[in-house]
């Protein structure tokens, strides 16, 4: 097969609906057949949901903006 004849698949899926909630991947997987590229999918697949786990814990760094006053919404209001 020719590298004119590789299959390549890309796939893009989203989790969760909100801003705070929400994670994106986008994927390409290519193979010179359909068997390769459905193994190499259901491979990405089982390392995409460990990944998914892990990145999930991540959490936003409150320690930036702890000092900020409720009620502040700029930066430039702490100086008043």
């Amino acid at each position: 097969m020719s590298d004119d004849d590789s299959i390549e698949v890309s796939i893009k899926l989203q989790r969760g609906t909100g801003t705070d909630n929400r994670d994106t991947w986008t994927v390409t997987v290519s193979g010179e057949s359909i068997d390769e590229v459905d193994s190499k999918v259901r491979d990405l697949r089982e390392k995409a949901e460990a990944w998914a786990v892990e990145f999930r814990q991540i959490q936003p760094d409150d320690s930036r903006t702890a000092h900020l006053r409720d009620d502040q919404s700029r930066l430039s209001e702490a100086d008043s």
